[in-house]
């Protein structure tokens, strides 16, 4: 198994060490010259607290930099495993995700998620999840979504879907609605309209312009920093043995 220094500043990452450290993994807090990678946080370089420069300084050549969204960053002498990159790493993350906003979402309600309106911004990887688990808690799901294959799909599925035509119009309804979109969806006179409703912007950009909006990013590592860890870990064994 690789010697890896570990890197990062969150709790996930220390989870993540934790676990390779069982697995195997020799997890070293200096590197040398027979250090074989690194391990950063994940996405990577988020703070100006780690300046990548060091760490290139510190490695030998060839060795692996374990992190996410690391393109343009890396130099070429490395080897690159970007987590961020893997179908499997971002489905996984975006369940916890998902769960993580429910959970959110929960504190700042005082009733249940039975029969609440509830709209979904965006059909992607955690709208989708979002969808599933509110379904589950049988809130009433819509989902806002422009392509009218993803609208006849939601309906076909058996969820409510309005289409950019109708968003506005519709936006009274709902007690709650996530944003999975990074670009602007609502603007100030949209949420304008949202009465009595928790608004929660889950994407890297926000989507909802309001000065009530919870901007919830990065949640697994913030709520669920054992979850994100163990997601790490598993995904950093598994890409390790497919390509070692």
């Amino acid at each position: 198994m690789p010697k890896l220094w570990a890197k990062g500043l969150s709790a996930a990452h220390a989870y993540a060490c934790e676990q390779l450290s069982r697995s195997g993994f020799s997890i070293i807090d200096t590197p040398d010259d027979t250090t074989q990678g690194v391990l950063l946080d994940i996405p990577s370089f988020r703070t100006p607290d780690v300046n990548p420069e060091t760490i290139w300084a510190a490695l030998p050549d060839n060795a692996l930099i374990i992190g996410g969204n690391l393109a343009g960053k890396v130099p070429e002498r490395f080897r690159v495993m970007d987590l961020l990159m893997d179908e499997e790493y971002t489905a996984k993350n975006a369940d916890i995700t998902a769960r993580c906003a429910l959970r959110l979402g929960a504190e700042q309600m005082n009733r249940t998620y039975r029969d609440m309106p509830v709209l979904i911004l965006g059909w992607g990887r955690i709208g989708k999840c979002l969808a599933r688990l509110l379904r589950v808690l049988d809130a009433q799901v819509c989902v806002y979504a422009r392509n009218p294959a993803d609208r006849a799909m939601l309906k076909t599925l058996g969820y409510d879907a309005i289409s950019e035509e109708e968003l506005a119009a519709s936006l009274p309804c709902f007690r709650q609605i996530y944003n999975t979109v990074p670009a602007p969806v609502l603007s100030h006179a949209m949420t304008a309209k949202c009465r009595d409703c928790l608004l929660i912007d889950l994407a890297s950009q926000l989507g909802i312009q309001s000065e009530d909006v919870l901007w919830a990013r990065r949640l697994p590592g913030k709520l669920a920093p054992e979850s994100s860890g163990k997601l790490i870990s598993e995904t950093i064994i598994r890409l390790w043995e497919e390509t070692p």
